[in-house]
């Protein structure tokens, strides 16, 4: 009986909270831009996140996606997979996700 008890309750309160309409979290854009491996294309990259803001290389494939309060900018030493990384900050500050590093 306290078992069933119990049950309902998860029941009601589960049901509750998808009438209200609470959502999971989900991760923001740049959040996921973030987390970008190593090597991704670049056609998967603006097949998920869209074309970028800027193309910032001269010769060489870097583009930047820009948001409110940053700018992520990834660079394609090809166009073909990425190879860095980074975030620059409003403020100048520069956080590295994936370093640059020339095969030798």
């Amino acid at each position: 009986m306290t078992k069933k008890i119990v049950l309902i309750f998860i029941a009601i309160l589960f049901s509750t909270k998808f009438f209200w309409g609470v959502k999971p979290i989900e991760e923001s854009k740049i959040e996921r831009m973030r987390k970008i491996k190593k090597g991704t294309t670049y056609t998967e990259i603006v097949s998920l996140f869209g074309e970028p803001d800027e193309e910032l290389g001269s010769g060489l494939v870097i583009v930047g996606y820009n948001f409110p309060e940053s700018q992520i900018v990834l660079h394609f030493f090809t166009g073909e997979s990425l190879q860095g990384l980074w975030e620059i900050k409003k403020n100048g500050e520069k956080i590295i996700y994936i370093p640059l590093q020339l095969d030798e």
